[in-house]
């Protein structure tokens, strides 16, 4: 079944939708041992890299897919598979912007906060009150100082 098809049934059918008895993992017979070197984090030609660690805690860093499917496809694993804890990498950007601090701002959440998430560690050791400090800081910004920096700028 394409991967694409298989992640539009499991987010229309919902949470809950899939059943442990109905996740199979299928191999062609060359497959390596499962614990050869993981070149698979290397590859492009899937939808997303998730990790679930038998002591609860998960990674996921998605692929082509848009921030949605790949979070809402996530969730459901990892409520299937009881996860504790989960860490995303969230280089989420439209046009070259950075979105995290703006999506924030504007709707008092991360993107990801629809499902229940929320900010745990940030890179470069940003800690918890400097983010939402930035977050603040973006909301206070006065909205004239905006639209003159847009002024300048061309139309495309």
């Amino acid at each position: 079944m394409n991967a694409e098809i298989w992640v539009e049934e499991l987010l229309a059918a919902g949470p809950g939708a899939l059943a442990l008895d109905s996740l199979t993992v299928e191999s062609d017979g060359n497959a390596a041992p499962f614990n050869a070197p993981a070149s698979v984090f290397d590859s492009q030609a899937h939808c997303l890299h998730g990790v679930l660690h038998a002591n609860g805690y998960g990674h996921l860093n998605g692929g082509p897919l848009d921030g949605r499917r790949v979070v809402g496809l996530w969730d459901s694993l990892c409520r299937l598979l009881g996860a504790r804890e989960v860490s995303v990498e969230d280089v989420s950007n439209k046009e070259g912007m950075l979105l995290r601090l703006l999506h924030t701002a504007a709707f008092g959440r991360t993107w990801y906060g629809k499902w229940g998430y929320q900010f745990g560690r940030a890179p470069y050791n940003i800690q918890a009150a400097h983010y939402k400090a930035a977050v603040q800081a973006v909301r206070d910004a006065p909205l004239v100082d905006l639209l003159m920096d847009f002024q300048a700028v061309d139309p495309q």
